[in-house]
């Protein structure tokens, strides 16, 4: 059982719960993208960096994903700890 929740289970859980995902290009003085998810019924957006799917999720992004998915009533606070844990 992996210890971390990887950013590919975060992914794909964002699209379980209905989001839409696309990639946007950003400028700057290094180009990256990243993977904006938008959530049509609540309008819901959440940004996340364009990682490799097998890489841990920073803290950061897990916390600020579960902010966004619990304050705009995505799902609740017990469904969301059983959703992004590493064993789901």
């Amino acid at each position: 059982m992996p210890e971390k929740v990887t950013y590919g289970q975060l992914y794909q859980l964002l699209l379980a719960l209905e989001f839409i995902e696309s990639t946007v290009k950003l400028e700057g003085p290094i180009d990256r993208t990243t993977k904006a998810y938008q959530h049509a019924k609540s309008g819901t957006m959440i940004l996340l960096p364009n990682r490799r799917r097998n890489l841990a999720v920073r803290e950061s992004d897990l916390i600020s994903t579960r902010r966004h998915l619990v304050e705009n009533g995505v799902i609740d606070d017990a469904d969301c700890d059983r959703l992004i844990s590493p064993a789901a």
